[in-house]
């Protein structure tokens, strides 16, 4: 009986040591995967931006620096396209930073920086509206309620 009450003990033990094992690697896989998304997020952006960069016509006009009707046809449309990549990649970010993937830290500045782009440009402007029926719902009343609170 004695020897039955030692082995349930260590038993009891050994679980409870996996299981605090378990949980121990479990949070440093999500720290390691939410680490890896927000890399993901800042690579992506820079890739946008790049194009920006080396297209200071494109650059232009989403930034509103230009007349859109001085626009040749294919600049409008890669233009466009560019938007819609934005856009798309911030649906993206607003809804990693909903799962908890994003540093609270860094989502005040990545809301005024999509907010800017999405609200400032009027090409921009024009996407998002374009876009907002496929867009993810909360994402597009996200939006939607920053641009009440921007037009009060």
């Amino acid at each position: 009986m004695g020897i039955e009450i030692i082995i349930s003990a260590v038993a009891i033990t050994v679980s409870v040591a996996t299981l605090t094992v378990l949980v121990y690697q479990t949070r440093a896989l999500i720290r390691s995967i939410r680490a890896n998304i927000y890399n993901q997020i800042v690579q992506q952006n820079l890739r946008l931006n790049e194009v920006l960069v080396s297209n200071s016509q494109i650059a232009r006009i989403l930034s509103n620096k230009i007349d859109l009707g001085s626009v040749s046809e294919s600049d409008l449309s890669v233009a466009k396209t560019l938007a819609s990549s934005f856009i798309n990649h911030y649906e993206n970010v607003y809804i990693q930073h909903k799962l908890t993937n994003l540093p609270e830290t860094v989502w005040p500045g990545w809301e005024t920086y999509m907010h800017n782009r999405i609200l400032e440009s009027p090409l921009m402007s024009e996407v998002w509206r374009e876009m907002k029926p496929v867009m993810d719902k909360d994402f597009v009343a996200y939006v939607e309620k920053r641009e009440r609170l921007r037009s009060s």
